[in-house]
């Protein structure tokens, strides 16, 4: 996956003695393309199977781990590459595999989506920076961006008034294991927005204090398109209006170029120069190499846990230039904890 823009508000939970019952709003968007090799295998999301059945994501067949995933307990992931403009192979000179970097990083994602319900996303990420065998995220799996969130339930169980009661509804956290982190090893960050306040979050392929182009100018226009929708009611209408702006959003080919980090990270892969232009869009098409966006992902919830989950995928045999999209759409109620 290349890009996510993800708006999340954080609407303090009710007591539940409150008689309040308002319409129910919108509590995270999220948007996102995957960029990959068109050859590479993959499975658009679906519930998986067996033991794994309340979780609901896309799976890379090559590596058996996801990119993106939702659990009907509340546990949503999502995963992206850090390697600055480089693609992963084909596009590039061929990356040097450092010692102890076999473990794929789609396993961070099904490893959150498979813990217990009650275990915070705070906790699983500092657990990966704490391993009792003492591994290093940072020689263990390349470098990446890993999104972890809890969404929990609207009403709490506990005296919601009390100053020591934790009454976010959705807490969201990051960890990175990139080499420009401070700090001596990988520590976690918390993201959360202020009770009754909401926050615009865009990622891309670049560490967080370097943006390529498209990842900020997107975050601008994410932020216009979804504040529009920002305390309406998460109606039926509204649902279908937000979900067709938000493809045409992912689909855009609007080119941010010349982009001074994207150039800095190509010259280090031995990116060609000719297709930088191409890269620098959010919907990406690199047809000569086989490399494009054929993926994309649109999450909708609302303040009472209701999910919209579209999932596009372009039907294969892949041609980029006219593309056949499959949508698949799956609305349930998330169960979370307390």
């Amino acid at each position: 996956m290349c890009i996510m823009f993800m708006y999340v508000s954080n609407c303090g939970k009710k007591p539940r003695n409150s008689k309040l019952c308002k319409p129910a709003t919108y509590k995270l968007i999220m948007a996102s393309n995957r960029d990959e090799m068109y050859t590479r295998p993959s499975k658009s999301a679906y519930f998986w199977d067996n033991s794994d059945s309340h979780i609901l994501a896309g799976q890379d067949l090559k590596e058996l781990g996801t990119w993106l995933g939702i659990s009907k307990h509340g546990k949503l992931a999502v995963l992206l590459n850090v390697n600055g403009c480089s693609p992963p192979s084909g596009l590039g000179k061929p990356s040097k595999k450092k010692q102890g970097e076999n473990t794929s990083r789609g396993s961070l994602v099904t490893g959150f989506l498979r813990s217990p319900s009650g275990l915070a996303a705070w906790t699983y990420c500092t657990s990966l920076c704490q391993d009792p065998e003492n591994l290093d995220i940072r020689k263990l799996y390349k470098p990446f961006h890993l999104i972890t969130i809890d969404i929990r339930g609207r009403h709490c169980e506990c005296d919601c008034t009390k100053t020591t009661t934790d009454a976010s509804s959705i807490r969201v956290t990051h960890l990175t294991n990139t080499k420009s982190c401070p700090d001596e090893r990988s520590v976690p960050r918390y993201m959360t927005p202020f009770i009754n306040a909401c926050q615009y979050y865009a990622f891309g392929n670049s560490v967080v204090d370097k943006p390529f182009k498209k990842v900020s100018a997107g975050r601008d226009e994410f932020k216009n398109l979804v504040s529009k929708y920002c305390g309406e009611e998460a109606s039926k209408a509204n649902n279908q209006s937000l979900k067709n702006e938000l493809v045409e959003f992912l689909r855009c080919r609007e080119q941010h170029f010349p982009d001074p980090v994207c150039n800095e990270h190509a010259q280090s892969n031995g990116i060609p120069t000719e297709i930088l232009a191409q890269l620098s869009s959010r919907f990406v098409t690199v047809p000569q190499y086989g490399f494009g966006t054929r993926s994309q992902t649109i999450i909708i919830i609302d303040t009472d846990n209701n999910v919209r989950y579209y999932a596009f995928t372009m039907k294969e045999p892949i041609n980029p230039e006219d593309p056949v999209w499959e949508e698949s759409e799956f609305k349930f109620k998330l169960s979370p904890p307390n």
